[in-house]
């Protein structure tokens, strides 16, 4: 007879297998040998899953986190040799592990959302995505600096510090951190996320606050075959043959900076003005300015702009507040470039297969209540409920412990319980800060974007400089 505890083992590694399956590892076994070779403690998934166990087990530091973690992996694989004993050895391993492989990793959690038929990013009739970025700090060691650079801003008189920027790509259905790309803080944001939307499939809409707006980072991603909706404020500067009306009713309006009238041609976006609640007062209402190059409204409504929109801030804010908070990421705690990379990829790819793995338990407990009842009445709501981290979180943690512990909880009971993992359906009625709170930027409205009366010149101009570039492009 099994045990308890074999079954509740077996619950778990049955749980990775869906997304790490066996085709997978055959696949980096080959690509990545050069790595394993002479390493036979810490192979492509010892470091793979400690890694990743580091992230979601408790501790206040990663040494401690990298205890329990090696007590998990030497029970979840019995058979085979155990990993290291030294926090030392892991991260001298992590250092050489190549950085293709933690974006194979990526890749496979991602192939797991598409290939559990949870269409991410769905939306009406638009694939859409919010893209922001967000800073991480890193402990004051020469290494970091000479590496990243300083930061000076928002610092003090006394010295900048080292710091790492993040853009991540969020579904706006479910909300998964499903792509991301990080470097110096000192770098383009802009930069950045043109590189995770040359990943993501062409023909879908990008949904980004007033800071990404510029030409040549419009002209860039129109190239690419995506779609964008981006919000605009005063720090924008469009031309306009219909001026007053524009500012008012919306229309269509040029972006055409001067010091680009000789080379380049103008990017002819639609203009959206609608009036929404205050965030910082839901008694006052404020004007939002949006720009997206779908020039026909059949093709995206105004309500379908304003929904987009809407889904940007629970998608990107809300997912940075979690896996910097739920996942302890807002410092790193390597004090090394190459296993600080290391470790915030790790963090994220945590974060993404939290809410996968999350996703995946609902989808099959769901297909168990249709089987079980056999009746429409028993169908699930079309609403798209959101994947709770911090439960799922949690889930993991009361599963994983029972292994170093003779007491076990119901292993039959582990997709069930991640399966409930959503968030609070309560709807907020009182504000959300009560005291301000150190660190914290002020919620600043956007201005309006600045209107220039686009004269007859100027017109003939750029419709030459259009004629052009469509004759270059065919």
């Amino acid at each position: 007879m099994v045990s308890t505890k074999e079954k509740h083992r077996r619950n778990v590694a049955a749980n990775l297998r869906k997304i790490f399956n066996l085709s997978f590892w055959k696949r980096v076994h080959l690509e990545f040998a050069g790595f394993e070779a002479g390493r036979p403690r810490w192979d492509l998934r010892m470091c793979l899953f400690a890694g990743l166990l580091i992230q979601i087990l408790p501790g206040d530091t990663e040494r401690e986190r990298f205890k329990y973690a090696r007590a998990i992996l030497a029970t979840l694989f019995n058979k085979r040799r155990r990993c290291g004993e030294t926090f030392e050895g892991f991260t001298s391993a992590l250092s050489a592990l190549p950085f293709e492989f933690l974006e194979r990793v990526r890749e496979t959690i991602q192939q797991a959302v598409f290939e559990a038929a949870l269409n991410p990013g769905k939306l009406g009739r638009w694939r859409v995505y919010g893209l922001d970025g967000s800073k991480e700090d890193l402990p004051r060691t020469e290494a970091h600096e000479n590496h990243y650079g300083v930061v000076t801003k928002e610092t003090t008189e006394s010295g900048g510090a080292a710091q790492r920027l993040v853009v991540v790509a969020v579904d706006l259905r479910y909300y998964l951190a499903l792509d991301w790309a990080g470097f110096s803080a000192i770098g383009s944001e802009r930069d950045l996320a043109l590189e995770v939307i040359r990943r993501l499939e062409p023909g879908a809409l990008m949904v980004c606050d007033a800071g990404f707006i510029g030409y040549e980072w419009v002209r860039q991603v129109l190239k690419s075959g995506h779609h964008l909706l981006l919000r605009v404020g005063s720090n924008a500067k469009f031309l306009s043959e219909q001026l007053p009306e524009a500012e008012f009713h919306g229309g269509q309006v040029w972006l055409w900076p001067k010091d680009k009238h000789k080379a380049g041609a103008p990017i002819i976006l639609r203009l959206i003005r609608l009036r929404v609640t205050c965030r910082t007062d839901p008694r006052k209402e404020e004007e939002l300015w949006l720009v997206t190059d779908v020039l026909e409204e059949t093709a995206l409504t105004r309500d379908e702009a304003r929904c987009y929109y809407g889904k940007r801030w629970p998608g990107n804010e809300c997912t940075f507040r979690t896996w910097k908070h739920t996942l302890q990421a807002a410092k790193l705690d390597s004090r090394k470039p190459e296993t600080a990379e290391r470790e915030a990829e790790l963090s994220l790819c945590a974060l993404l297969f939290l809410q996968v793995s999350a996703l995946c338990a609902r989808k099959v407990e769901r297909n168990k209540r249709r089987k079980r009842h056999n009746d429409k009445q028993h169908a699930h709501s079309k609403r798209v409920k959101r994947v709770s981290v911090a439960q799922a979180q949690c889930v993991w943690r009361d599963f994983l412990i029972p292994l170093i512990n003779p007491r076990c909880r119901d292993a039959n009971a582990f997709t069930e319980a991640l399966g409930d993992c959503v968030v609070d359906s309560y709807r907020r009625r009182s504000k959300k800060v009560r005291r301000k709170w150190p660190k914290r930027k002020d919620h600043r409205t956007p201005g309006v974007p600045i209107f220039r009366k686009l004269d007859s010149a100027t017109k003939i101009l750029g419709y030459n400089r259009l004629q052009e570039q469509q004759r270059a492009a065919s």
